[in-house]
């Protein structure tokens, strides 16, 4: 495994801790099954869900669900910001780790839209 994946495990594992420190957990079991594809060879199956806009789009991602949970929020409005800020930016730091060396067209325009609402 080269180093662009040990980075991209790394970030998944922090985005994880981020959501165990909600007390959401589930949110992160997603991502650490993903980091174990990697860890076990199966990095094309993984490039396939990182890339994917079941993981990037738009309604119904999972970007999309974790930033307007249907069954709301584990902490108090007045942090939203502090937290929506911390969430789009272990995103920015996922999606560029994956641009190094697995780049679609769309990544830059996502990038940018997590600069201007973060």
């Amino acid at each position: 495994m080269n180093n662009e994946w040990f980075l991209v495990i790394e970030t998944l594992e922090k985005i994880a801790r981020f959501f165990d420190r909600l007390s959401k957990p589930t949110l992160g079991e997603p991502l650490l099954r993903v980091a174990e594809m990697v860890r076990t060879g199966r990095q094309n199956d993984a490039v396939d869900i990182l890339t994917g806009t079941s993981l990037w789009g738009g309604a119904g991602s999972y970007v999309d669900r974790v930033l307007y949970p249907e069954d709301g929020f584990s902490f108090h409005e007045e942090d939203f910001g502090r937290i929506n800020a911390e969430y789009l930016s272990l995103l920015l730091e996922l999606l560029c780790r994956l641009e190094l060396f697995v780049p679609r067209p769309w990544m830059a325009q996502k990038k940018g839209s997590f600069t201007t609402h973060g």
